[in-house]
């Protein structure tokens, strides 16, 4: 869970910058684990690219506005697939805070559950047939999940992977909920910061 806790505050550093600083492929393996502290700590890694291809094909004028989005359609936020579904028409608007928040809770169920989101579907073609649809992973049974994957986070997870990205619950509250379950596990503040 402080693992959890300090990828959340990573991206809420830079979602903080001026302009915010949008991850753009969140999950599992773009998250390094540092232990030269004492104590392992989460960090990110691979934020950005999309938009450095953005300006690369902007600067080169040789291609249509609309690059497809890179990644995994097994972590991307559904408006980052398909824009045009979500009345989304400017380049621009397809990566978000949102569509962040969106990546991160799908990395909290690959690293809670210890597999990809929908890892019993072992084409890449089926799954993104089932997010164009707007569907979901299912919740596993809790003898294949962490214990800490009660119902309030699950309920946490549903709400950051809603169809309607400015329903998704912002990071502040994705912040509390990990800081609260990891006061109520009783760790100590510097396993915690």
């Amino acid at each position: 869970m402080s693992l959890l806790l300090d990828t959340v505050r990573g991206l809420e550093y830079l979602h903080s910058q001026v302009p915010p600083i949008l991850h753009g492929g969140l999950k599992g393996s773009n998250v390094l684990i540092d232990t030269r502290t004492g104590y392992p700590r989460a960090r990110l890694r691979d934020f950005g690219h999309r938009r450095i291809i953005q300006q690369f094909v902007e600067d080169q004028e040789a291609m249509s506005s609309y690059i497809p989005p890179l990644g995994n359609p097994r972590w991307l936020a559904f408006e980052r697939l398909k824009p045009w579904k979500y009345d989304i028409e400017e380049e621009g608007d397809i990566e978000s805070v949102h569509s962040d928040v969106f990546e991160l809770i799908r990395t909290f169920f690959e690293v809670l559950t210890g597999h990809p989101p929908f890892f019993d579907v072992t084409s890449d073609r089926a799954v993104l047939l089932m997010t164009d649809n707007g569907r979901n992973p299912d919740r596993p049974p809790p003898s294949e999940a962490s214990p800490e994957l009660d119902d309030e986070l699950w309920e946490l997870m549903q709400r950051a992977w809603n169809r309607d990205r400015s329903q998704r619950p912002p990071l502040s509250e994705v912040r509390g909920v990990l800081e609260s379950k990891l006061a109520a596990g009783c760790l100590t503040e510097t396993e915690v910061a």
